[in-house]
């Protein structure tokens, strides 16, 4: 035994004898509820203020931190989108060590690896899913990959299942994948997730729901963006818009997962630290439901039309009195206007009352897209105050 592990022991030894324990890891680390935070890996590229990097996290804030994103390639095998940025040896930033060393600041803290996204469509996971060779490859090089750049598990962002270049086939074929992943990975002691959509049309044409469950750690659902293209609307209303019966809403999807075979102890409720902007055809027509040209102005850091971070709203809203900001407690979202621009948005009291829903409804916790869009400053309030909101709501302490 070497010198520090009898060091160890003698002190374990010593608060026995005081008839006290020596507590396992696992047992100072368990929570009652999980926050996934993801972060992404491009807001180190945001110019000036908006510039957000890995030394900027906050180790306790959340229990599961998750890397966005890395690509799939047409081989099946796990790849840096940005080398220069994600891998040590590539001679950058080397993001993904400095990833690892949160975990060092909070050993309770899983830091995790979300392959795909939005960009990265359904095409090549589809075509991964298809054959056991297939997917049996995938999953030897993603464990490898895991193990190599020691990421505590990986988050499956397959967006979505049977459409944008999936087939039907894919329906059966994720949750096969998921369960293959799963016989390989417990072993080892990795964690899965997958993060899923939200709409109806979605979940039904392809998703198995019971056995995507039973074979993931949690499930990550994207409850937003429900808002529509061509009138001003909420981009995640927590219950359904009055006189809009094919409007989708967070209470929907959660109760279509659960009613599905989902258990509620692995459902993880998705909000956005960001919100969506329109430019309305109309100067006298700013309510819900208003005719819109397309989508918002940029913000000055993410700079992606009809797109807005947290703290962009923030600041437009308090450098300007000129917006006015109409709340509804019943849908748990805000809208602003001001001349042409509108923004659908969530800020800490709608984030506190989704977080408060899923304590209600006993799901596993909160999901939040993304660290580096919160207010970081803070400009509005406390800082990372969305995600005080989540724990707040969740009584996490």
């Amino acid at each position: 035994m070497s010198g520090i592990a009898r060091f160890s022991f003698g002190i374990c030894a010593s608060i026995v004898l005081l008839s006290l324990i020596c507590p396992s890891s696992a047992d100072e680390c368990k929570k009652d509820h999980v926050l996934f935070c993801y972060y992404s890996s491009w807001a180190i590229y945001r110019p000036e203020l908006g510039k957000y990097d890995i030394g900027m996290i906050n180790s306790s804030l959340c229990t599961h931190m998750v890397y966005a994103f890395a690509g799939l390639n047409l081989e099946g095998y796990t790849f840096s989108l940005d080398a220069f940025n994600d891998l040590p040896e590539a001679g950058g930033a080397g993001q993904y060590y400095l990833f690892r060393q949160l975990r060092e600041e909070n050993p309770c803290l899983k830091i995790m690896l979300s392959i795909g996204g939005w960009t990265e469509g359904s095409e090549k996971f589809s075509v991964m899913a298809e054959t056991v060779e297939s997917r049996s490859r995938f999953i030897e090089h993603l464990l490898r990959y895991l193990v190599y750049y020691g990421f505590d598990g990986v988050d499956i962002d397959w967006e979505y299942p049977a459409e944008r270049g999936g087939i039907p086939s894919d329906k059966q074929n994720f949750p096969q994948l998921l369960k293959e992943m799963k016989a390989r990975f417990l072993p080892r002691g990795k964690q899965i997730a997958t993060a899923v959509g939200a709409g109806a049309q979605v979940i039904e044409s392809g998703y198995d729901v019971k056995e995507i469950a039973d074979s993931v750690d949690y499930v990550l659902l994207m409850a937003y963006d429900y808002h529509r293209p061509d009138v001003t609307s909420h981009v995640a209303p927590l219950y359904k818009l009055q006189g809009d019966s094919n409007a989708g809403s967070v209470d929907d999807s959660v109760k279509m997962w659960l009613s599905k075979g989902c258990p509620a102890n692995k459902l993880v409720l998705g909000v956005l630290s960001s919100g969506r902007s329109y430019e309305l055809s109309s100067l006298t027509s700013n309510e819900l439901g208003a005719s819109v040209v397309g989508v918002g102005k940029a913000g000055r850091f993410t700079l992606i039309p009809g797109f807005l971070a947290y703290y962009e709203i923030c600041d437009m809203l308090l450098e300007s009195n000129k917006w006015t900001q109409v709340a509804n407690a019943t849908y748990a979202n805000k809208y602003a206007y001001n001349g042409n621009q509108w923004i659908t948005f969530e800020d800490p009291s709608t984030v506190k009352q989704k977080a408060e829903y899923a304590f209600k409804e006993g799901l596993a916790g909160m999901m939040l897209w993304s660290i580096d869009t919160d207010d970081f400053f803070p400009l509005c309030d406390v800082k990372y105050s969305l995600h005080a909101a989540i724990r707040e709501g969740l009584k996490m302490k």
